[in-house]
């Protein structure tokens, strides 16, 4: 059972900013984990950890998400034509294919799974990371005109 305070938060939400991060460090591939999975880890990993949203103690997850892209692969090259995405039934029906089932399944889980890791443009607005931005300017401490700016004194306010 979860206590709400009389503002309608968790309690635990209070403080977003203690939250756990653990370091940067690329997590270790599963025991004999296959080849197209492994081929999507190698790809995707070294960029994810490169931006912060990947940690050693992501590696289960991870491998989930690496395991259904490569499944994907799988079925979606058993659903070439249209023809393929509908069955019939032992009585004459049309029925959507069991394979479609399974690809809309797995689309399913691998949009929550890239969500995780900040794979989507709304997650990643809402990710906090450990990696600084150092190439982000400052908002305020550029705007002051230096002396060796030509056009200092040059404004809409500029005393002349």
């Amino acid at each position: 059972m979860n206590v709400v305070d009389l503002k309608g938060r968790l309690p635990f939400a209070k403080n977003p900013d203690k939250s756990a991060r653990p370091e940067n460090v690329m997590p270790k591939q599963p025991p004999n984990f296959p080849k197209m999975p492994k081929a999507i880890w190698d790809e995707l990993a070294p960029q994810l950890l490169s931006a912060g949203l990947l940690t050693d103690v992501d590696g289960v997850a991870f491998a989930l998400l690496c395991r259904d892209m490569a499944d994907m692969e799988k079925v979606d090259a058993k659903l070439n034509t249209i023809d393929d995405w509908i069955d019939t039934t032992p009585n004459g029906y049309k029925v959507q294919s069991v394979w479609l089932n399974i690809r809309n399944r797995l689309h399913d889980d691998i949009l929550r799974l890239c969500k995780e890791f900040g794979m989507t443009p709304a997650s990643r607005s809402t990710l906090k990371t450990n990696i600084t931005d150092s190439s982000q300017q400052s908002l305020f401490d550029d705007d002051v005109p230096t002396k060796s700016d030509p056009y200092a004194g040059y404004g809409p306010r500029a005393a002349h």
